[in-house]
């Protein structure tokens, strides 16, 4: 099963196993550094950057690596929206229209400018 070799080969136990459980292998997702085969899924792609055993840190802002390219931060939020520009992940939807974005800053902007309205987060 392919979701038993994932677990294997990242040596990665969620806190919640469901995570692991509600995203599937739709894509021929990579490490750059282990190769092991990954899920697109944001928080699966932090969580490995950020323990992968075979990515090396020099220092404290590799703290988060990005399993794609040579990005890397201390700070989990801008990995996070590092990631979802590598996988497409948009969750942030306008109200108003079509508009997504992987990014809230990015929506807020949005909502002011097109909509002229300031962006509630309720």
């Amino acid at each position: 099963m392919k979701l038993n070799r994932l677990l294997i080969c990242c040596d990665y136990v969620p806190n919640t196993s469901s995570i692991l459980f509600a995203v599937s292998i739709s894509e021929n997702l990579v490490c750059h550094y282990c190769s092991c085969q990954l899920v697109s899924h944001t928080e699966f792609l932090l969580s490995h950057g950020k323990s992968c055993s075979r990515i090396s840190r020099p220092d404290k802002s590799f703290l988060y690596v990005c399993v794609f390219c040579e990005y890397h931060s201390n700070n989990s939020g801008h990995m996070r929206g590092h990631i979802r520009k590598h996988i497409g992940d948009k969750p942030y939807n306008c109200r108003y229209c079509l508009y997504k974005s992987s990014r809230l800053d990015n929506l807020t902007t949005h909502v002011k400018l097109k909509h002229s309205v300031e962006y509630d987060l309720i």
